[in-house]
């Protein structure tokens, strides 16, 4: 077993009222988390006439960089940086939230995550995953069954991922089953 996870602390709250097309992401602000590429996808999104909203929760050395993109794009109003929250707040996140998304990536020097946790926190949560096939991602999700996976730096890949788990109720449904 890589990781462990309380299975009693994320789980699906019934009759919990999900926010429809908000995405939500956790993690450090760093190169491996790919956040650019979803801020890039929410704003393709935007510009196809799509309604999205997307809070990443999270700190680090990326955050300046985050925020220029979302100015640049103009995205203030569907992006916003929670900045660092309780595991508590987490949860609430993964219970409001429609689809989770995680473009990982691996850095620039080699740097790359495993299975991050928050990918395991938001299936047990009853989230609809996308991620990329960039690392260990997996090992843990099969592609259409169990979420799916995307190629990394693909900001069109992703939001046509995040399009198709908002639109598409019996593919949602089966990813979160």
């Amino acid at each position: 077993v890589y990781h462990g996870l309380d299975i009693n602390r994320f789980v699906p709250r019934e009759g919990a009222s999900r926010d429809r097309n908000m995405v939500l992401s956790v993690g450090s602000l760093g190169e491996t988390k790919g956040f650019p590429d979803l801020i890039r996808a929410c704003a393709i999104l935007r510009d196809q006439g799509f309604a999205v909203e997307c809070k990443i929760v999270g700190e680090g050395t990326q955050r300046t960089e985050l925020e220029n993109l979302i100015k640049e794009y103009d995205l203030g109003r569907l992006v916003t940086l929670t900045g660092a929250l309780p595991q508590k707040q987490i949860i609430e996140f993964y219970h409001c939230a429609w689809v989770f998304a995680l473009p990982c990536v691996i850095a620039g020097d080699g740097r790359q995550d495993g299975i991050p946790n928050v990918l395991m926190e938001a299936m047990a949560s009853g989230l609809p995953v996308i991620t990329t096939n960039a690392t260990a991602q997996s090992e843990l999700i099969e592609n259409g069954k169990h979420g799916l996976l995307i190629s990394p730096h693909s900001p069109e890949e992703l939001a046509c991922a995040i399009r198709r788990i908002c639109e598409e109720p019996e593919l949602r449904n089966r990813v979160i089953t």
